[in-house]
Order: structure tokens, then sequence, then C-alpha cells
């Protein structure tokens, strides 16, 4: 018999056993491949494009939103027409222009409602109190008080705070008023002048 001790030391010196090489592989772990993909100049990217894609929705859903709530800045409310008293001695004769006014944004909607189920109202009183009106009016280059009297009117047509300002555009004025006294010389029945008497 061989001694126990030296079986056990050519046991310890033999190499550990080693896997077949037609055995599986074991998977790498996921982490490690997505590290190779995201990267700090690649999040970045994807940071500023997210970033234009939402701005771009933003800007879209503004426009949008603004379009259908102001299709336009003044609602037009026609060409009117003044024209003088003839009794009245002023400088202005016939003075024709185009109305417009701006609705206050809080109440845009509302407003342009009111105007198209009232439009004849609103019209009607435009011309009474365009017949109420003197030729002095006209003559003030920023039509303040002609502007406020509009305002006020319509304001009292539709029954609310509607109108925030009143714009007139193309205004002619034809001058009017009494005519220039003729020279004396035209309608005295004797000249002017002393004829020279006959001797």
């Amino acid at each position: 018999m061989t001694p126990e001790p030296a079986q056990n030391a050519k046991q310890a010196e033999k190499p550990a056993a080693t896997q077949p090489d037609d055995a599986p592989a074991m998977p790498k772990p996921k982490g490690k491949r997505l590290s190779r993909f995201i990267t700090t100049p690649t999040l970045g990217v994807l940071v500023i494009v997210l970033l234009v894609v939402q701005g771009m929705g933003l800007a879209y859903f503004i426009v949008a939103q603004h379009g259908a709530t102001k299709p336009d800045a003044e609602i037009a409310l026609g060409p009117q027409v003044f024209s003088t008293d003839p009794a009245e001695q002023s400088q202005i004769g016939e003075v024709s222009f185009s109305l417009f006014v701006a609705p206050i944004g809080e109440v845009d909607r509302e407003a342009r409602q009111r105007l198209v189920q009232r439009k004849h109202r609103v019209q009607q009183d435009i011309e009474e109190l365009l017949r109420q009106a003197h030729g002095g009016d006209f003559l003030d280059p920023t039509l303040g008080e002609l502007k406020r009297r509009i305002q006020e009117r319509i304001n009292r047509t539709l029954e609310m705070r509607a109108v925030a300002d009143v714009i007139i555009t193309d205004l002619r004025i034809r001058r009017g008023g009494t005519p220039e006294k003729p020279p004396a010389s035209e309608t005295a029945g004797t000249s002017p002048w002393p004829t020279p008497s006959s001797h």
C-alpha cells in the first residue's frame, strides 16, 4: 500500500476541470451594452431635439388659439358720410370716411356676436349721431370727441363695454361754407370811382 499523503498531494497537483469549448457563453449585463451608445454628447443632442419639438408644438398651439379667438384686429362698420346743415356757416361741407372699431380683448368673441346680431341698430345709431354732429367736429385733427361719442353709442347699443377704440380711415373732407362777398364794384349800380364831369 502507498501512503495516503502522497495520493492526496498528486490529486492537489491536477489542474481544475475546464469547461468545454462548445459550452454556452454567459450573457453580458445589458447596462454595459447601453453605455456604449448613450454617451454624454448623445444625451445632449436628444435633450436639444426634445426642447425644439416641444417649442414648436407650443408655438403652433399659441398661433392656432390666437387665430381662433381673434380673426381680425378691427371690425369694419363700413363707409360713412357726414353733410353739414346748409344753415350752419361752417368751413366743412361734406365728409366721408371708413369706420372701424377695435373690441376689448376680454370680450372679443361676445362683442363680435352682438355686432352681427345688432348690425342694423348700430348703423342707425351712427347715422343719427352724424346727423347731430357739426362741421366743427371734423376740424379736430384727432377727431377725439367724435370718436368718443361713437364709442359710447355703440357700447350702449350692445349693452356692454365692448369697444376699446374707434378707428377712422380714408378721411375725405370737402370744404364748404358761405361764399365770399363779391367786390363792391360788382354789386353797386354805379362805378366806385367818380367819372370825370364833361364841360
